[in-house]
């Protein structure tokens, strides 16, 4: 699922903050991961740190190490687990995530998405199956129009 349908230059890193969003499923599912927008300066690898909560309790706290291969895509997977391991949340349950930048300093510029929505459009038939909510403590400027989580990785439980 694409949450923002643009990407664009200059948003800045906060290392001191976070980039975050919500998003409330009307239907069970399972969630694999996310994307995220690469850094635009040139850095190929660094580190990011990001929590998943779901409700209000934090399911997982990871690293993961992202490596730009420089191809045309400027959004990279991040998956919750190495085997892709689904994770089941019910209708009607907040999902967050957030991203924390630990290795980059807060001059470096990311792309970032833009003309988002609260209730965006899904490829196939899973129009409306997600609405999308600024996360609380999003503090890097992340929210439903604009930010760095682009993509969220998902199926319909049957």
């Amino acid at each position: 699922m694409c949450i923002r349908d643009s990407s664009n230059s200059n948003w800045y890193v906060s290392t001191a903050g976070n980039d975050s969003i919500t998003f409330v499923p009307s239907k069970d599912v399972t969630i694999f991961g996310f994307g995220m927008y690469y850094v635009r300066d040139g850095i190929k690898t660094y580190t990011i740190e990001y929590e998943l909560i779901i409700g209000e309790q934090s399911i997982q706290k990871l690293k993961a190490v992202v490596t730009d291969k420089g191809s045309e895509d400027k959004v990279f997977k991040v998956y919750f687990s190495e085997d892709k391991s689904p994770i089941s949340v019910e209708a009607g349950k907040k999902i967050s995530i957030r991203v924390f930048y630990v290795e980059l300093e807060s001059s470096t510029r990311l792309f970032y998405g833009s003309s988002g929505s609260t209730e965006p459009v899904v490829e196939g038939n899973e129009d409306g199956i997600f609405r999308i909510e600024n996360y609380r403590d999003s503090n890097n400027s992340s929210g439903t129009s604009s930010g760095q989580i682009p993509e969220i990785y998902y199926a319909v439980k049957p």
